[in-house]
Order: structure tokens, then C-alpha cells, then sequence
């Protein structure tokens, strides 16, 4: 068999159960299985862990494993410091199998939330769709404003909602690993609706296919269901079944490459114009609360973890009998973990022109 063939899943998560190391970390529990493998949370390798991580292996069953490990370990995935990046993300390849990681912030990935139990979906509220829309579009101009290119496999996978009602984006770096595998059956039914059809195709990407993927999701959220692979934009149906301004966004930007909206700053400048034109007024804890109405709460160390906001305050316990748990007979030290603090002011998205009304407006507090 060619090196470069699919293994099962099985072969990187031994059937010995949970705890499990790999590569160094220490896997508690399973919190997902997707198209591009299995997702866990875990400890880092350290002596003294001070939090968890979240870890990706990417043993999917369409993906010729030893290919992507390869191209992931010649990968980075370090993001600048920010309130819409995920931190601490690392890339890196072992035992034929690549991984990715970055610290753990207590909340669910958007994959989860919009599957859907009865396989027909969740459709979000147009005021929660649109912050989690802007909040990617201002990911994308921190991570190209600091040295990082374009991401070019955005997809709900890749966006954590947290706890808090804030939005964080993962994931970069993944990309020149697994776009040349897009065509496996799998990957193609789950992850190709989200990327541009210059990226299908093949094409280089950039920030142009990244605004795309911003507004794939941006539908999804709205519709319950993915954009069709083909003429995205005539998916978008008449302007009446939206709030003001809405329709006119997702076309924009969901049109071909030549008329699509180009930078990811203009792309928060219509998502501004559409809060001012439909007067919906977001907020982190009315996302927050609907998230947690959606889907049940993970599980931390095996146990259910509350959802909203309560799950923050209980993640916050000793480590002590997290270690213990996790690796009988070694001896624990005592050691809290820092209280979580209050989710940073992110300012709303701008309005498309200064002569537009509505004065500047930010996040509240926690």
C-alpha cells in the first residue's frame, strides 16, 4: 500500500481510552470528529501545565496522513496577540500524523453549533450571525496587519465560540497542507461550500477568497444550511427575507472575484452599514446565551462543563484533582489556575461612510 494511502482514525487515538499522550501532550477528552480529523482537549507538554489546549490530529479518512504531516511540519501557525486569534497556536507533525493546537478558551467550535441535531441545522439570529461575521473580518485584517498571510481554509471548524460570546479564529498555516486534498469526498462535502471558487479551482488565494469564506459562514448562520458549491450569491434569495441591508452584503460578498468585496476592512465597513441600516444591536452575552441554548456544554476531563457563562467560573478550579485524574500516582502541585478575566472591548464594525448616523459603539463589558 502507497505510503501516501488513508489510514483509519484509529491509528493515531489508541482504543485504550482517554487519558492518551501523544506527541507529548495529554489527551483528556474527545470533543469532536470532522472531515480533517479528530479534535481533542488536552495538556501541553510541560511539567507544569497551566492550562488546556485544544488539539487537532488531522487523520481524516480521505487524507493521505504521512503527505499532510510532511507538509505541516514545514508550516507555522503563530498568531500576533489578539482578542479574535486564537493564542498560542502551534503546528507540527508525529508519528506520521500532523497536528495543530492552541490554548483552550472554554466555549464551542461553530461546526457544532450550526450541524444541528435533526440534520436540518440552526439558523442564528441576523444581530448574532453578523458579530460573529464582523468579528472574523476584523481576524483576518489583525492577522494580515501583523505579518500573516491570508488564511485560505476558513470554515466553521476553525471558529471558536466562546463561553463569553467572543469569536476567535484558528487555523492558519493549515491550508497549503490540506487544499491539495480538497477533492477527496469528504473534505469536498464539508469544507469546500465555505472557500472560494478560485480556491476550489485550485487558484492561489488570498484575502479576496478568505472575504468569501466570511460570507459562506455569514450565510450558513442566516439560512441553516451551507452555500452551494456554484453561484453562491444567487443562493442569497430576495432582500425581503432579510433585515435591511443584509442581502445586499451577503452578494457582495459571495460574487465572483471580479466584483466581490476585496479586503476584509470593507468588509466590516457594510456589515457597520447593514447594523445601521436594520438597527440591530449585538451583544456578547445575548450570543453567548443562544450558543449555549443550542448544543450542550463539552466536557472537561470527561465531565459536563456548564454551559454560558458559568462554564468559565468552573473551569477555574484547582488542578490539583485535574492531575490527578489524569495520571494517577503523580504527584500534583497544588497550583490554581488564573481566574478568567473579562473579555476584551472590541469595537463594533464601522459605519460603511462617516456620513452614515449612528454614533461609535462598543461591546459592553462582562
Amino acid at each position: 500500500m502507497p505510503s501516501d494511502s488513508p489510514r483509519p482514525p484509529e491509528a493515531a487515538a489508541p482504543k485504550r481510552g482517554l487519558p492518551w499522550r501523544f506527541a507529548g501532550f495529554l489527551a483528556t477528552s474527545r470533543l469532536s470528529t470532522d472531515s480533517l480529523g479528530s479534535v481533542f482537549r488536552a495538556l501541553p507538554p510541560s511539567e507544569k501545565p497551566d492550562g488546556f489546549v485544544r488539539l487537532r490530529l488531522f487523520d481524516g479518512p480521505d487524507l493521505p496522513r504521512d503527505r499532510v504531516a510532511s507538509l505541516l511540519h514545514r508550516a507555522t501557525s503563530s498568531n500576533p496577540a489578539s482578542p479574535v486569534l486564537v493564542q498560542n497556536a502551534r503546528l507540527g507533525a508525529h508519528d506520521g500524523t500532523g497536528w495543530l493546537a492552541w490554548n483552550e478558551s472554554h466555549g464551542q467550535s461553530l461546526d457544532r453549533l450550526l450541524s444541528g441535531r435533526s440534520g436540518q441545522g440552526h439558523r442564528f439570529p441576523p444581530e448574532h450571525a453578523l458579530l460573529i461575521a464582523d468579528r472574523l473580518a476584523l481576524a483576518l485584517e489583525h492577522a494580515s496587519g501583523r505579518g500573516r498571510a491570508s488564511h485560505g481554509l476558513l470554515w466553521p471548524g476553525f471558529v471558536i465560540l466562546g463561553s463569553a460570546g467572543e469569536v476567535r479564529l484558528g487555523g492558519f498555516g493549515v491550508a497549503t497542507a490540506v487544499l491539495p486534498f480538497l477533492s477527496a469526498p469528504s473534505l469536498s462535502a464539508e469544507i469546500a461550500p465555505y472557500l472560494a471558487p478560485e480556491t476550489r479551482e485550485g487558484e492561489p488565494g488570498g484575502e479576496l477568497a478568505d472575504v468569501y469564506s466570511v460570507g459562506a459562514i455569514l450565510l450558513h448562520l442566516l439560512s441553516g444550511r451551507p452555500a452551494p458549491a456554484r453561484a453562491a450569491a444567487d443562493a442569497v434569495g430576495p432582500a425581503e427575507l432579510y433585515p435591511a441591508g443584509m442581502a445586499e452584503l451577503l452578494r457582495l460578498a459571495l460574487a465572483p472575484a471580479p466584483r466581490r468585496i476585496e479586503r476584509a476592512s470593507l468588509l466590516r465597513r457594510r456589515i457597520g452599514a447593514a447594523l445601521v441600516a436594520s438597527g440591530l444591536q449585538p451583544s456578547s452575552r445575548a450570543l453567548a446565551a443562544f450558543a449555549a441554548s443550542r448544543l450542550e456544554a463539552e466536557t472537561v476531563c470527561g465531565e459536563p462543563l456548564p454551559s454560558g457563562d458559568a462554564s468559565a467560573s468552573a473551569a477555574d478550579e484547582d488542578w490539583e484533582l485535574a492531575i490527578s485524574r489524569l495520571e494517577p500516582g503523580v504527584d500534583a502541585v497544588r497550583r490554581p489556575r488564573p481566574r478568567s478575566g473579562r473579555p476584551a472591548r472590541v469595537p463594533l464594525p464601522p459605519a460603511l461612510s462617516p456620513g452614515l448616523p449612528g454614533p461609535a459603539r462598543t461591546l459592553p463589558p462582562r
